[in-house]
């Protein structure tokens, strides 16, 4: 690794854990350069502002869910087990996070224009993913639908109570129960009548 490189991953770790702590409204480029034992100017050379730092941890994050789908997703030949795989890694991808301190929830939501438009791309690439499958399951005559595209966002539309933050203020258990009757009605949603 670089030294640039290396510098700038020292100080996304420890705003990392000072994020996850005392989350973004508490957290000073102060105490992330004190954190990183490095310099405010060394922290104002890597990252323009805070919000630049919050962008780059949350796109971080949304990147390791979106290629935890990808793989799940790749682990099976049939479209509506790869629906499956992709929504069980979203969630348990997402609540895995959500257990990681206090505040890290807010480093996938909060009021913070730079996380707004970290999980915005997010969604978008989630869509387009989902949006591939749908079409080849409709391609192969397995699933009945109209417009992917509609039927893709409607579906992540549906998983909101299984992102943050409301991850996080849910019962794991019940959550657990949910997001599995709701992948089943999801499944057969999609089926074509000669496959259910």
């Amino acid at each position: 690794m670089n030294r640039k490189k290396d510098r700038r991953h020292i100080i996304l770790t420890a705003a990392e854990r000072l994020l996850r702590h005392y989350g973004p409204h508490k957290t000073t480029i102060s105490d992330i350069a004190r954190e990183a034992s490095v310099g405010v100017g060394t922290v104002y050379l890597e990252f323009s502002s805070k919000d630049d730092i919050l962008s780059a941890l949350s796109t971080q994050r949304y990147s390791t869910i979106l290629h935890t789908m990808q793989q799940a997703s790749q682990q099976h030949t049939d479209p509506a087990e790869q629906i499956d795989a992709l929504l069980q890694a979203r969630f348990d991808a997402l609540l895995k996070l959500s257990e990681e301190g206090t505040h890290a929830p807010d480093l996938l939501h909060c009021a913070c224009d730079s996380i707004k438009h970290a999980y915005l791309c997010f969604r978008e690439q989630e869509e387009q993913l989902m949006i591939a499958i749908l079409q080849d399951g409709q391609q192969q005559g397995l699933f009945s639908l109209e417009n992917p595209t509609l039927t893709a966002r409607s579906i992540f539309d549906a998983l909101f109570k299984f992102s943050p933050p409301w991850i996080h203020t849910n019962c794991r258990e019940s959550l657990i129960e949910s997001h599995t009757q709701l992948k089943k009605l999801i499944r057969l949603g999609l089926l074509a009548t000669n496959h259910t």
